[in-house]
């Protein structure tokens, strides 16, 4: 059996979770510029966080987490960039994914992170999504 949950904002997984019983939560970041130095020069990335958070003692067993980072066409449709995925037989708490993409772009873009998670609790599994987006630049570092 698969059933759906969907949580829009941390915020919301303090109030109320998902699930029967309010057992967890999928969280999706906004999207994030990092900036590094290298050997090569200074470096832009951006990141897309996910998270996927379950209370304790409440049947959880199992918990998966997917974070796509995203990047919006001038057609409107988003393009996936990068993908990154954490899975774990737990019993509650929290998983983290953290899809990175290199970046060098002086204009605004838009992306966004596309959190997809799973969670097995109490013999039923439960999906979850959220979506964050934002308008970012990663200027040239040459």
């Amino acid at each position: 059996m698969l059933a759906s949950m969907r949580v829009s904002s941390s915020a919301y997984l303090a109030t109320h979770g998902i699930g029967p019983g309010f057992a967890c939560a999928t969280i999706g970041h906004q999207p994030r510029n990092v900036i590094y130095q290298s050997s090569q020069g200074v470096n832009y990335t951006v990141h897309g966080k996910s998270e996927n958070s379950c209370k304790f003692g409440v049947g959880v067993t199992y918990m998966e987490i997917t974070s796509s980072l995203q990047r919006k066409r001038s057609d409107g449709t988003w393009q996936n960039m990068a993908s990154d995925f954490s899975g774990a037989n737990k019993l509650g708490g929290d998983i983290a994914a953290d899809a990175a993409f290199d970046c060098n772009h002086n204009a605004a873009k838009t992306y966004r992170t596309a959190a997809l998670a799973y969670t097995f609790k109490s013999g039923v599994g439960y999906t979850g999504d959220d979506y964050a987006s934002r308008s970012l630049t990663c200027p040239d570092s040459g």
